[in-house]
């Protein structure tokens, strides 16, 4: 391998198999170089400017890497929440970019935007914005799934409440895209008390909300005997507690007994406890309804009878 085969590939092991034009010119490589490694398969083209070494397949960080490379931009919106892992963006596809201030470039396969003073940060190798200028990005773009990014982002502290409150006064002029959609998201999280924690929580939230129960409490902490317990979701003046049981984390007999005990001092202490599947919510809604509405109606017509 001559010195120019092994300058290009240690620029390219460092950024997932590209190099830039202005790269290899810096490294001492003519134009007549760089045009004949393209003209032999040796460089392969991606973006004006930008290219790949064919010995690294492609992915999907090369490709926002690439289109980042090609503009100065950095990786955004979706294709952010992407390279974030937020929950509900995890299988996106679209490489989606954001420019500071001038015209959004238009290149093949990428879905472009400018922003002024965009604050950025990176994931790994790749730049991006930071998460509060990208959950108000989500909350223009896919406002559905916004709300499940914003509990990710506070459960997993990538921002804390009080910091996005301030995001938002600071950054959120009145008629930007998706500032109202994630002003209704911050009030509520202020009102919930708590992020929820799993995307199955986020799912029973959607269901409650959808059969008009009122809206519960998150991760509310209850003092038993001896310990305190987190519940998922919960309302208090009923005493029920509704739980997100998923499979993938409660399959050792040891979580399952661990599970039965604190279910148990719960229902010592007052409180029903109501387990619910992915797999129920999905195949038979109705019938966690109906085991919802059930204990409503218990409740209701208890507190009816305290009342009298």
């Amino acid at each position: 391998m001559d010195p120019a085969e092994i300058l290009i590939a240690r620029i390219a092991v460092r950024q997932h198999g590209l190099v830039t034009r202005a790269q290899l010119r810096a490294a001492g490589l003519t134009e007549r170089q760089i045009d004949r490694r393209l003209g032999t398969g040796q460089l392969i083209f991606v973006h004006t400017g930008v290219y790949r070494v064919p010995a690294i397949r492609p992915s999907y960080e090369q490709a926002v890497l690439a289109a980042c490379l090609a503009t100065g931009g950095v990786a955004s919106h979706r294709c952010a929440a992407r390279l974030f892992g937020l929950r509900g963006f995890e299988h996106t596809r679209v490489v989606e970019i954001c420019v500071d201030g001038g015209r959004a470039p238009d290149l093949p396969g990428v879905a472009s935007h400018r922003m002024k003073n965009l604050e950025r940060t990176t994931v790994g190798l790749v730049p991006v914005a930071m998460p509060a200028e990208v959950l108000l990005q989500l909350a223009a773009v896919s406002p559905l799934r916004a709300e499940g990014a914003v509990n990710d982002v506070l459960c997993r502290k990538l921002v804390t409440l009080p910091s996005l409150v301030r995001y938002l006064q600071r950054r959120a002029a009145r008629g930007r895209n998706g500032t109202e959609r994630l002003r209704e998201l911050v009030a509520e999280q202020v009102r919930a008390g708590a992020p929820t924690e799993s995307w199955l929580e986020d799912r029973l939230l959607e269901f409650v909300r959808a059969r008009g129960y009122p809206e519960p409490v998150r991760q509310l902490w209850v003092r038993l005997p001896g310990r305190r317990v987190r519940l998922d979701l919960a309302w208090p003046g009923r005493h029920l507690d509704l739980e997100g049981d998923g499979r993938l984390f409660h399959t050792s007999p040891a979580d399952r007994r661990r599970d039965a005990a604190r279910d148990t001092a719960l229902g010592e202490d007052g409180w029903v406890v109501e387990r619910v599947t992915y797999l129920e919510l999905t195949e038979s809604p109705d019938d966690v309804d109906a085991r919802l509405r059930r204990w409503f109606v218990a409740s209701a017509f208890t507190s009816c009878r305290r009342a009298a």
